[in-house]
């Protein structure tokens, strides 16, 4: 390709310039705004997909820059944010794919930690040891790989030497994104080295970057739709699926109760989020407030032959949108006796997961008073929903993890499901998609709970 005109290049590094400060909304509403020749539309479609992903709507990333792919952009740049995209959708297959793509392209600490991170997604851990050694064979030149060293070197359990080599760098690494991704690094290890304190100050720099990036938590919205999904639910359906709902806020274990649900025959949906998608092509969630009955009807008929399409033939599926908490009325009006299961956990633990862990979607997460603002929410709308809806099944997780193959065989009972006693054998190779997606595989232990105790000061409502 010809060197691009001024303006195009002009606007090419005002975009990136944007991106790399963390400002993507303002990146995306520049390139909205700008008419681009054809010959540069697909380096543009990449760039915006990389913006719309940074400002949380995952899929119409994944979208852009597939299409940025198909119409010829080959670029290690692509390969990167393709299979970054992939993975955050829930197809690690996908994401594998294109990080050994971009590794073809520039070997680097980077690929072979995002292709050993996936091959240990997928449960191959032996690849994943070989991929993550391969750091080795590198010298460290930018903040990129400084950032990704300290990753191996956390997966190979030297947090000492990781903690080294980050704390001298993170306040000096140039990339918002790629400062926040530290500061919650950083973090973890602090963590994993007994240094509460250390670990909250970390954490709490990368919130703050976060909600530079994402924005602040949006309440008046969020009461606004649990107002609107709390008139819903005034339909008899006849129709009966076979989805079983996992409800709940993040970081509860339900990552860990899908995997177990697909080891007795079920059909992982991830964070498909299929019921959002349904209701977005009908014209959004008003469209429950005056859909008929057999619009209703079609609408379920839609969703269950998509989850088919989305997971193949399955003795039944598992939707663990967490959101879906909000929209219980609107699966009872499509649904007659869904099967939905409340996953519970004590709050100040959750509190904890949600504050130390990145989170672009769940903006309220990067504040700890947001956070406990959404959990009185959650546990008032949650047992409003159960009064109305007392089939609605309560699943702790300390009951759960004490006791696994009691609560799975219960559990099982309760919605009428097989159970397989090798479905909590969690070693069982799969596509994970989670913050820390490859802890599902560990043996079900009761070490997380009381994470909490050390940051008991900091956790205040």
């Amino acid at each position: 390709m010809n060197k691009p005109p001024k303006e195009i290049q002009e606007l090419h590094d005002k975009v990136t310039n944007l991106l790399n400060e963390g400002k993507a909304k303002e990146a995306w509403e520049l390139l909205s705004g700008t008419s681009i020749p054809r010959e540069y539309l697909s380096t543009f479609k990449a760039l915006a997909g990389v913006a719309v992903g940074l400002w949380g709507n995952v899929h119409e990333s994944n979208r852009l820059l597939r299409e940025a792919y198909d119409m010829g952009l080959h670029t290690y740049s692509l390969f990167v944010n393709l299979s970054r995209s992939y993975q955050i959708i829930g197809d690690v297959t996908s994401a594998l794919e294109f990080a050994k793509l971009a590794w073809e392209e520039r070997p680097c600490i980077r690929m072979a930690f995002q292709v050993g991170f996936y091959h240990e997604l997928l449960g191959q851990s032996e690849a994943a040891i070989k991929w993550y050694k391969l750091h080795e064979n590198f010298s460290l030149t930018d903040d990129e790989e400084v950032y990704y060293r300290a990753s191996i070197l956390e997966k190979l359990g030297d947090e000492q030497q990781a903690v080294k080599i980050l704390e001298k760098k993170v306040r000096g690494i140039f990339k918002v994104p790629l400062r926040m991704n530290s500061w919650y690094l950083l973090g973890e290890l602090y963590h994993s080295l007994d240094d509460p304190d250390r670990a909250w100050a970390s954490w709490s720099k990368g919130n703050e970057l976060n909600t530079h990036i994402t924005g602040p938590a949006d309440f008046k919205q969020l009461n606004s739709m649990l107002a609107q999904y709390a008139r819903l639910g005034m339909n008899s359906p006849t129709l009966h699926g076979d989805t079983v709902f996992i409800v709940g806020m993040p970081r509860v274990g339900s990552t860990l109760l899908e995997h177990l649900l697909v080891g007795c025959g079920g059909g992982p949906l991830q964070e498909w989020d299929q019921l959002n998608q349904e209701v977005v092509r009908r014209g959004g969630w008003d469209w429950f407030e005056w859909a008929s009955p057999d619009e209703l009807t079609r609408c379920g008929s839609r969703f269950l032959d998509a989850e088919r399409e989305y997971a193949g033939e399955k003795d039944f599926y598992i939707d663990k949108t967490l959101p879906n908490w909000h929209r219980i009325p609107a699966i009872y009006d499509l649904f007659a006796a869904p099967k939905i299961i409340h996953l519970t956990r004590n709050p100040m633990d959750v509190a904890l997961s949600c504050f130390r862990h990145q989170f672009m979607t769940h903006k309220y997460c990067n504040n700890i008073s947001d956070i406990w603002r959404v959990l009185d929410l959650h546990g008032s709308i949650m047992a409003s929903y159960k009064d109305r809806y007392p089939d609605i099944l309560t699943v702790s997780y300390e009951e759960f993890v004490e006791q696994p193959k009691e609560s799975m065989e219960e559990l099982c009972e309760k919605l009428d499901l097989p159970f397989d006693p090798d479905s909590l054998n969690t070693n069982r190779p799969r596509p994970i998609h989670t913050i820390k997606g490859s802890d599902v595989f560990q043996p079900i232990t009761t070490s997380r709970r009381d994470q909490w105790k050390p940051y008991k000061k900091y956790l205040k409502p």
